[in-house]
């Protein structure tokens, strides 16, 4: 009888197990913010995840093949900002979205992307920050990041759908974008403040007080 009892509690933490693992596979969301995780981020994630939020951690960097479309074909809710990611736009930014190049922008699903609030930075990057916005994001905020001067610059191509486009205290020096309306066809708001040292004049509809007002469509 014993043994049976012991077969019989064996398989039953045995299901257990596999109900939990199942569901885990099938998790559509998670959210693990002001865990204490610190270093690289080095989850395995189920390919199911569709949202995924990390907030206020101190996350250093994004490893590759974590976060990307080719792991996580369905993720499009993605935020890590107020960690500690001390890491290269250019790298970081190809680790997420899978790169540059529009093939990759096209495969993306991502629609919302948070990074602010970390220690971004821009070293001998060769694309503006634009050219790795998926063509389905509607939001991306990048504020309070030394990013520089050129991520203030137009993309190559045009994103259609992103409205919200935050790049708040970034350090940014250039001049202001001129084709802002033509590259970003459905922007709501483009919020430059806190980057005293960029000049000249956005398009007809925007403020351009980068010192400490909001720019936004009227």
């Amino acid at each position: 009888p014993n043994g049976k009892k012991r077969l019989f509690q064996t398989e039953k933490f045995s299901f257990f197990f596999l109900s939990l693992s199942l569901f885990v596979s099938l998790l559509p969301a998670a959210d693990l913010s002001s865990n204490g995780i610190s270093g690289p981020l080095a989850f395995q994630f189920p390919p199911s995840l569709t949202s995924f939020t990390c907030r206020e951690n101190a996350i250093s960097s994004i490893p590759a093949n974590v976060l990307d479309y080719t792991v996580l074909p369905r993720l499009e809710n993605l935020d890590l900002s107020a960690n500690a990611i001390a890491q290269d736009v250019e790298e970081l930014m190809s680790r997420i979205t899978g790169g540059p190049l529009q093939a990759d922008r096209m495969r993306s699903p991502l629609t919302t992307l948070y990074l602010q609030d970390n220690h971004i930075y821009d070293s001998l990057s060769v694309y503006p920050i634009s050219d790795f916005i998926p063509n389905l994001l509607t939001v991306l905020d990048f504020s309070n990041n030394p990013l520089g001067s050129k991520y203030a610059q137009i993309p190559h191509q045009p994103i259609p759908r992103l409205q919200i486009f935050r790049l708040r205290n970034c350090s940014l020096a250039a001049e202001a974008p001129n084709g802002l309306l033509n590259s970003f066809p459905s922007i709501l708001i483009v919020d430059f403040r806190n980057n005293p040292s960029m000049v000249g004049d956005l398009p007809a509809g925007f403020a351009t007080d980068f010192s400490s007002t909001d720019t936004m469509v009227d």
